[in-house]
């Protein structure tokens, strides 16, 4: 079994790449002004992950290109301004729908047109809406209009050409010497990018067909030293990037000194996966346009492999006779296709049906396995008792190190325990309910009181501490406690009473919405003070009361 790099994944990949690199360069760039993100009528149209370059691009194709913004944008205007003076027509493509190559292929064309887009916004059309200031904002950015022309230049003189090399027919193994001369001239060109911003330098000189586009970018301009620094930085990452991607094709690698036996088993090997994508891309549109079809999949496999066995040309050059009769056959056997595919169906799902048995078994055997072991849990904190507060983590600690430092630590380790898992606690810092190091080394008493009389100390504290907060929500909230009360006999007899804490008062975070067992009202109390004071107790509600 071979493994191959597909060639249109090296271009998808290296336009990622770019996006990284562009960001990385403009964030590097001091006092650097920011076109449209800088005024506040276009913020509309700026993202925060989106870099400046992309977003030029972006909206300009959504003002300049066929079925862009009808509202907004001036595709009719700016193609009439275009014949006039250019006499051709603009051949900017959608922005969106388009993959990795748009934003090198249209990148190329907005600096082509840069100058007419600022004349025509400034001068002859005007800006009556945002998206057209934010176009004009950016055309006017020196670095903006630098990064149009160097992603402009690659795709004329780079990936363009690579695209077709890769789609053309030929082995799998032809594409090594494409793929060194690549990296050999991005060696050089990121380190002098001079000699490739006018043309003389380029990896495929026999593909290069030139245009007025590529004229124009080829001629000097005033952001050439801009441009040729932001090539370099581009070109440098590219490298990066080549070298790993591509490795095994390259000297040194597995496939780079290849046998005559290894060329005969894998002639048939694609230089990309494009058909495999055009079959998903297929199937995506006929699943959007019509999705309530009956027996759909049925249909579009049906479909699909009508076109892409070119069925209808095969059909066509039968005769006449013969092909009425292949017709008539395919109408007999339409219904045995129909039962074996709801058969199939039935088989599909009939295999769901017993995963999610499986799946709801293994769920009940994990909720059971995390109960037996709440139950553990809980059994020990019964022996030990629950500490909630200094006094109790000091006197226990005191009384159990009389005994053995293993029982004590053993204490220490089931109260943290207890309160993350079973309690659910939370805690900002979750490291607190360690038992261990990082390197699995226990922790010591000492480091294990710390942490426990730090967690209670917190959790007595005022719920306007974010420590003793989840999203706003206090520690008591959402938990059932044991409440008690004196009777009120004037004895120092108490009453037990079992509630469940609903959430704290609007505008009153000490104060606490309480409902008790047995009794549909709801009470109003500052519990943090009674748990201070020892009054009130946390329970759980799977187990008995602590």
């Amino acid at each position: 079994m071979y493994n191959f790099f597909c060639g249109l994944h090296l271009l998808v990949n290296l336009a990622e790449v770019s996006n990284i690199s562009l960001a990385k360069f403009e964030n590097s760039l001091e006092r650097q002004d920011k076109g449209a993100a800088t005024l506040s009528a276009t913020a509309s149209f700026t993202k925060k992950s989106e870099l400046g370059v992309v977003r030029f691009v972006r909206t300009a194709c959504k003002v300049f290109t066929k079925g862009g913004d009808e509202k907004n944008g001036a595709y009719r205007a700016f193609s009439d301004y275009i014949v006039q003076h250019k006499d051709e027509i603009i051949r900017l493509a959608p922005f969106r729908g388009n993959r990795f190559n748009i934003l090198f292929l249209d990148g190329g064309l907005i600096y082509y047109y840069a100058r007419d887009i600022t004349e025509f916004l400034s001068n002859i059309h005007g800006t009556s809406n945002t998206l057209l200031k934010a176009v004009l904002a950016d055309s006017k950015i020196p670095t903006y209009v630098a990064a149009t022309k160097a992603v402009g230049l690659l795709e004329k003189q780079v990936t363009s050409h690579l695209w077709k090399i890769i789609e053309r027919k030929g082995h799998i193994f032809d594409m090594n010497g494409h793929y060194l001369t690549l990296l050999m001239f991005l060696k050089e060109a990121s380190v002098d990018s001079s000699r490739f911003l006018c043309g003389m330098h380029v990896p495929f000189p026999e593909e290069i067909k030139k245009d007025k586009v590529l004229e124009h970018l080829l001629q000097e301009s005033d952001n050439d030293i801009i441009c040729q620094r932001m090539l370099q930085f581009l070109l440098t990452a590219w490298v990066a990037y080549m070298e790993k991607a591509v490795k095994d094709h390259l000297p040194g690698g597995k496939y780079a000194a290849v046998t005559e036996e290894m060329k005969e088993y894998t002639k048939s090997s694609l230089r990309h996966n494009n058909f495999p994508e055009s079959i998903f891309g297929l199937l995506d549109h006929l699943i959007t346009v019509r999705p309530n079809a009956t027996t759909t999949t049925l249909c579009n496999e049906a479909y699909i492999m009508f076109l892409k066995n070119k069925k209808y040309d095969w059909l066509a050059a039968k005769p006449e006779e013969e092909r009425k009769q292949l017709l008539k056959t395919c109408h007999t056997l339409t219904w045995k296709t129909l039962q074996e595919f709801k058969y199939r169906c039935n088989l599909i799902s009939e295999t769901r049906k017993q995963q999610e048995e499986q799946k709801k078994a293994k769920l009940l055997k994990e909720r059971e396995r995390l109960f037996k072991q709440k139950e553990h849990m809980t059994k020990d904190v019964v022996y030990y008792g629950l500490w909630q507060s200094e006094e109790d983590i000091n006197r226990n600690v005191k009384e159990l190190l009389k005994e053995s430092k293993e029982e004590c630590r053993k204490a220490l380790c089931c109260q943290l325990v207890f309160w993350k898992n079973v309690l659910n606690q939370y805690y900002a810092d979750r490291s607190i309910f360690n038992t261990t190091q990082r390197n699995k080394v226990s922790l010591t008493i000492d480091d294990l009181v710390r942490n426990l009389s730090q967690f209670v100390q917190d959790s007595l504290s005022s719920c306007d501490n974010d420590e003793a907060c989840v999203s706003g929500q206090p520690l008591l909230v959402g938990k059932t406690i044991l409440h008690h009360f004196k009777d009120s006999d004037n004895t120092d007899s108490c009453t037990d009473y079992t509630s469940y804490v609903i959430n704290t008062v609007p505008g009153y975070p000490s104060w606490y919405n309480v409902t008790y067992r047995g009794d549909a009202a709801v009470y109003t109390y500052q519990l943090q003070e009674c748990y201070a004071d020892g009054s009130l107790k946390i329970v759980d509600d799977n187990f008995t009361s602590i």
